[in-house]
């Protein structure tokens, strides 16, 4: 917890450290953030936080943090967890998706993705529209379909 300073969110995001929020206000609170996870996944992170300029923290082990949580909050954790696997299992089925665009040569497969993926359309889907209008109409049924839907990027 950011007692006094200034620090910097950034991740990296495609080979380049992008920041995220910067901020000095006290209190702010900075790691451990799925310590209330323990073992059910891998205790790594993909955010870094940086003092830009000195700061001093109260700093308490992940350990400890996750007991309290889990011992003073026992149906948020459980909310929580439901959140975190959820979109973990989002993320996991949008860049399988957006995978199987870009490997068919379909345009805008970041924007689309999530789109379809929100729909409950699949891979299993995409190979049948693949299918149905063959390979050389791939682009132009996924620009119609956007068009029916007012998805920018067609």
């Amino acid at each position: 917890m950011l007692l006094r300073g200034a620090v910097s969110l950034s991740r990296q995001v495609r080979g380049d450290d992008v920041e995220v929020s910067r901020t000095d206000q006290r209190g702010v609170y900075g790691g451990a953030t799925q310590a209330y996870l323990g073992d059910q996944v891998e205790q790594t992170y993909r955010n870094s936080l940086r003092a830009v300029v000195d700061a001093e923290f109260f700093v308490l082990p992940a350990e400890d943090f996750a007991h309290a949580l889990r011992s003073w909050f026992p149906m948020p954790m459980h909310l929580l967890e439901g959140l975190f696997f959820g979109m973990r299992d989002s993320q996991t089925i949008v860049g399988e998706l957006t995978d199987w665009l870009e490997e068919h040569g379909v345009g805008g497969a970041w924007d689309l993705a999530p789109i379809l993926v929100g729909g409950g359309l699949d891979a299993a889907w995409l190979g049948q529209v693949k299918a149905a209008v063959g390979p050389a109409d791939l682009e132009a049924a996924r620009c119609a379909g956007c068009r029916t839907r007012s998805t920018p990027n067609c």
